[in-house]
């Protein structure tokens, strides 16, 4: 009788530890998830931020949905290639795969666009136009079982007016 107890004990003792193995072994997966969304999203932060910084990204003379990205001979609509400063920082893992573009929004917009500049930056010039333009990049990494990233960030780019 004891020698029935306590197998049966034991294979309770066995299922419960097992139970416990597969609750932590999808909270490890869980949690390698959430820290790569974090760092693809702070990698995609950073790449935006600098295609923002060079300013040949934003063509001011171009027209409404003038679009320029990653690459141009696959992606439709796109005229011209986004110039990144540091080629490093687009660069991927194996399986993971990153798009960029940035894409004018707005026209030109006109009369006085309500700007203050620092003190280093100011002009002679009574009022500015500007551009406004949609900075996008996505990483995806769904395909070697982690997550995504998407954001997209606004710029505007101030032009003197013509007044």
């Amino acid at each position: 009788m004891i020698l029935i107890l306590t197998l049966m004990f034991l294979a309770l003792l066995g299922m419960l530890s097992g139970t416990v193995m597969q609750t932590s072994v999808l909270e490890l997966r869980m949690a390698r998830n959430h820290q790569f969304q974090l760092e693809a999203f702070q990698h995609a932060q950073g790449v935006a931020s600098a295609i923002s910084q060079d300013i040949d990204n934003f063509l001011v003379s171009g027209k409404l949905n003038h679009m320029i990205c990653k690459d141009v001979k696959n992606t439709p609509g796109c005229s011209a290639n986004v110039a990144v400063p540091n080629p490093n920082l687009v660069t991927v893992p194996a399986g993971v795969t990153m798009d960029y573009r940035v894409r004018r929004v707005s026209p030109l917009l006109q009369k006085g666009f309500p700007v203050r500049l620092g003190e280093g930056r100011v002009s002679s010039s009574v009022s500015y136009d500007a551009a406004v333009f949609e900075t996008q990049v996505e990483i995806d990494a769904t395909s070697v079982g982690q997550g995504a990233a998407k954001i997209a960030l606004g710029v505007a780019v101030l032009a003197v007016s013509s007044d």
